[in-house]
């Protein structure tokens, strides 16, 4: 998984912004170009052509299967199971040893947090923060920290709640190349 997290961790420190549509700086054209990498090559949706900006995709899951990429995910599992939360949920059924229980998340998991059954947001798991009883997750597609510490949308480190966390999974060794 320290691939997986070393890829992660790199794309946070490039600072990869969601681009507001209409933005045509270089900043936003670089960014644009990385989450339509992220689609294409994490997810392997090439009838994908264009990523216009803020909104147009929820792009969280292809950023996660983009980083898993990096740790030998199949593409077809990620095709497959990685491009929405009920996607991940079902691909869970279908081998039990892929959920992770809370108390075993480790760094490099795939963590579903949010509202609903299936949750709505999908993130990795970084660290624990065990002073607060939180999960301290790297994602996109959200709010949250940039490298400089501001706050932001883009890819972004977040603090997450126990409360929040809905599922979490790990790819098995048939899912890996």
């Amino acid at each position: 998984m320290t691939n997986v997290l070393t890829r992660a961790l790199q794309q946070w420190l490039a600072t990869v912004r969601d681009p507001a549509r209409g933005d045509t700086s270089p900043a936003a054209e670089r960014c644009r170009a990385t989450v339509m990498e992220y689609i294409s090559a994490g997810l392997g949706w090439d009838w994908v052509k264009y990523y216009p900006g803020d909104g147009a995709f929820a792009w969280c899951g292809a950023f996660a299967a983009w980083c898993w990429r990096a740790g030998g995910l199949r593409p077809e599992v990620a095709k497959k199971s990685f491009a929405s939360t009920y996607r991940l949920h079902r691909w869970g059924q279908e081998n039990p040893a892929r959920l992770v229980r809370f108390p075993k998340i480790v760094p490099g998991d795939v963590v579903v947090v949010g509202d609903g059954d299936y949750g709505s947001h999908i993130t990795l798991a970084l660290a624990w923060d065990l002073p607060q009883s939180a999960l301290v997750t790297v994602e996109g597609n959200a709010l949250g920290r940039l490298p400089g510490g501001e706050w932001g949308e883009g890819v972004v480190m977040r603090v997450r709640a126990r409360s929040e966390i809905r599922a979490a999974y790990r790819p098995t060794k048939g899912d890996l190349a």
